[in-house]
C-alpha cells in the first residue's frame, strides 16, 4: 500500500487482509481497524517507508506475524486493545528508525512481540517508544521487554537539545499565534462589514488558488450576520506572480490558467475595494530573484497607491517553504529576511500586519516535532501547513484563513474608530 488511508472494517470472522502487508509511499500511511482481527494472524506486517508510517487500532484487538521497520512508525491503541506481533528478531530494523506506541493505558492496552522476553533484540527494544502514556508524566518513554513478551513503558527519556523551549508552558504560549478566532470574529455581531464592502486578495498562485479566500466566504454565507450582506470578495492572485507582477500587472502569467491582470493601482480604482489583502513574496526570493532592495520599493508603490485611494491595507508576511521548525528549509534565512521588509514596512507605513510566518512559525514548533526514543526530534518538510512545502493544505488554508479575517477585521474597525 503507498500513501493514503486504508480503513479495514470486515465483519468478525472474515479477514480483510490475508497476505503480506507492505506500507509506505513517499508521503503519510496509516490503516485504521474499525473492528477486531481485520488482519490475518500470518501476515508479516512491513512499515517500508520513506514516509511515516501510522497503524491505529482505534481499541479493537489485531493479532500478526513479524514486524520489519524501514520508517518512523506510529502505533495508536485507542488505550483498550491488544495487539500481539510475532517475535521479530530475524526481522530488519533500520537504525534511526522509530516505533512509537500511543494511547497506552497500563493494565488495559497490551502489545507483545511473540510470548517470551526474547521477542526482540536489545537493538529493537531500544527503537521503541511510549508517547504520553496514561498515568505518567507527558513525554516519551523507552520500552521494557517483560517475560512474558509484553512491552510496556520504563524510564522517561531526555531530549536532546533543540533550539526551541517544548515545555508545555511554551506550547501554549505558541498556540496563541495561531488559533486566532478570525473567522468567528468577522462574521459575529460585530463585524466591521456592511453590505457593499469589497475585499480585494492579491498575491501568487497561494491567492490564485483561492483556499484561504473559499474558507472565508463560507463563514460570510454560514453566518445569519453576514449572510444577507452584499460583501464581495474578489480573488486578484496571479499564478507565478511576484510584487511586480502585483504592482505592475501582467499580460500572461508566468503559469497557465492566470488571465491577465492590471496594475495594482489600476485595480483597486476599477473594483472600488475597501480593502486591499496583499501575500506576495515567495516567487520573488525562490526563483524570481528580486533583490531586497526592489522587493521593498515595490511594496511602498503598493501600499501609497492604496493610500491614495484610502483602500485599507492587510499585509501579510510569508508562509513557507518547507515546513521544518529548525530552520533548516532550503529558504528559510531569505523568507526570514523578506519578511522582516514586510514587517518594517507595516510599521513605516502603518498597515495592518498579519505575521503569518510567525504563526506558522509557532504551530510546527508545536505540532512538527515528535520526540522519538532516541532523545531527537522528527519534523516533516511537507504535509501539515502545506502539500508541497508552499501551496496550503486544507489546515494551512484554514490557518490563513483566521489570520486574515482576523486582519480585515483591525483594518476595517480602526477605519471606523477614526471616522468623525
Amino acid at each position: 500500500m503507498g500513501k493514503g488511508v486504508l480503513d479495514l472494517q470486515k465483519p468478525h470472522g472474515v479477514i480483510a487482509i490475508s497476505g503480506n502487508l507492505k506500507l509506505g509511499g513517499q508521503g503519510p500511511t496509516m490503516i485504521r481497524l474499525f473492528a477486531r482481527e481485520q488482519i490475518a494472524d500470518t501476515a508479516h506486517l512491513s512499515c517500508l517507508g520513506p514516509g511515516p508510517v501510522t497503524l491505529d487500532t482505534q481499541g479493537h484487538n489485531e493479532t500478526v506475524a513479524t514486524l520489519t521497520l524501514a520508517t518512523h512508525t506510529l502505533l495508536a491503541c485507542g488505550m483498550s486493545s491488544v495487539v500481539h506481533f510475532a517475535a521479530s528478531t530475524d526481522r530488519i530494523w533500520d537504525a534511526g528508525k522509530t516505533l512509537t506506541i500511543t494511547q497506552y493505558a497500563k493494565g488495559i492496552t497490551h502489545i507483545f512481540f511473540g510470548n517470551t522476553g526474547t521477542g526482540l533484540t536489545l537493538l529493537q527494544i531500544n527503537a521503541i517508544g511510549f508517547l504520553n502514556p496514561k498515568g505518567k508524566s507527558a513525554g516519551v518513554y523507552r520500552a521494557a521487554l517483560l517475560s512474558t513478551g509484553e512491552l510496556i513503558p520504563s524510564t522517561q527519556v531526555t531530549p536532546v537539545k533543540i533550539h526551541f523551549d517544548v515545555s508545555a508552558k511554551a506550547a501554549a504560549s505558541r498556540e496563541k499565534l495561531y488559533l486566532v478566532p478570525g473567522r468567528k470574529a468577522l462574521v459575529d455581531s460585530k463585524t466591521p462589514l456592511r453590505s457593499g464592502t469589497k475585499i480585494a486578495f492579491f498575491g501568487d498562485s497561494i491567492t490564485w488558488l483561492g483556499g484561504y479566500i473559499s474558507r472565508i466566504q463560507e463563514a460570510l454565507d454560514l453566518s445569519a450576520t453576514t449572510s444577507h450582506l452584499s460583501v464581495q470578495l474578489i480573488n486578484r492572485g496571479i499564478n507565478g506572480g511576484g510584487v511586480l507582477s502585483v504592482r505592475d500587472g501582467v499580460t500572461d502569467s508566468a503559469f497557465p490558467g492566470s488571465s491577465s491582470q492590471v496594475a495594482f493601482a489600476e485595480s483597486i480604482v476599477q473594483d472600488a475595494v475597501d480593502a486591499a489583502v496583499i501575500m506576495i513574496g515567495i516567487n520573488d526570493l525562490w526563483w524570481r530573484n528580486t533583490t531586497e532592495a526592489d522587493f521593498e520599493f515595490a511594496l511602498l508603490d503598493l501600499i501609497r497607491s492604496a493610500h491614495k485611494t484610502s483602500t485599507h491595507v492587510v499585509l501579510t508576511t510569508l508562509l513557507a517553504h518547507g515546513e521544518l521548525p529548525s530552520g533548516a528549509n532550503r529558504d528559510d534565512a531569505k523568507i526570514d529576511r523578506f519578511c522582516d521588509i514586510i514587517r518594517d514596512v507595516a510599521k513605516t507605513e502603518r498597515v495592518t500586519l498579519v505575521d503569518i510566518r510567525r504563526a506558522a512559525q509557532a504551530y510546527w514548533q508545536n505540532n512538527n516535532s515528535v520526540l522519538r526514543v532516541d532523545g531527537s526530534f522528527d519534523s516533516r518538510a511537507e504535509g501539515l501547513l502545506t502539500t508541497d512545502t508552499v501551496h496550503p493544505s486544507i489546515v494551512g488554508n484554514a490557518l490563513i484563513a483566521d489570520l486574515v479575517s482576523n486582519g480585515i477585521v483591525r483594518a476595517l474597525s480602526a477605519a471606523r474608530v477614526a471616522k468623525p
